[in-house]
């Protein structure tokens, strides 16, 4: 393990090391990309920053999560 900023110890996770989202966080997924999508009708750089932020709102997340998300599912 090796530390972080604050000092606390950090997992290092190898190479080979597979992740697997739980059936909500498949949901968040699948939400995420049906907002952006949904978002696309208007056009702008306004309507993609909002609904991320509408969308991480409901689940208590940050609006960047969704951009993880999306490299799981």
């Amino acid at each position: 393990m090796s530390e972080n900023e604050s000092g606390t110890p950090r997992t290092k996770w190898s190479r080979s090391q597979r992740f697997r989202l739980t059936p909500a966080g498949r949901e968040a997924g699948r939400a995420y990309r049906q907002d952006i999508v949904a978002s696309r009708v208007e056009a702008g750089r306004k309507s993609f920053d909002a609904a991320r932020v509408e969308w991480a709102a409901r689940l208590a997340l940050e609006p960047t999560d969704g951009l993880y998300l999306g490299e799981l599912l």
